[in-house]
């Protein structure tokens, strides 16, 4: 088995970052926008299921951290897999979606 050259790598890998900085800058931005719109979403939706004696704070606060860590996290993998170039199409979209109320519904004509 021989070793990659650098395009073949690029070629192969799944991801199309352009190089170290577009894929770090597609990272950071990534994670900060992965972060405040899971906060949103946890935020809105966190305390939905009640919780013990009609208190949903539990609830709340736990699904208002979750969400967050967890859209840091994908948001981050998905800016450092695609470069921000390629990231901010899918970023502006989630953006419009989340804030129209409309993220996660499937849409029938």
């Amino acid at each position: 088995m021989r070793e990659l050259t650098f395009a073949e790598t690029t070629e192969v890998s799944g991801g199309v970052a352009h190089g170290f900085f577009d894929s770090l800058s597609g990272a950071v931005v990534g994670c900060v926008t992965g972060a405040a719109e899971g906060m949103i979403i946890g935020g809105i939706h966190g305390g939905d299921g009640g919780g013990l004696i009609g208190i949903g704070s539990i609830g709340q606060l736990v699904g208002l951290i979750v969400p967050t860590i967890q859209g840091a996290i994908t948001g981050t993998v998905l800016g450092a897999a695609f470069g921000l170039k390629d990231a901010e199409p899918v970023i502006a979209n989630w953006i419009n979606q989340v804030g129209a109320g409309t993220a996660g519904q499937q849409y029938t004509h």
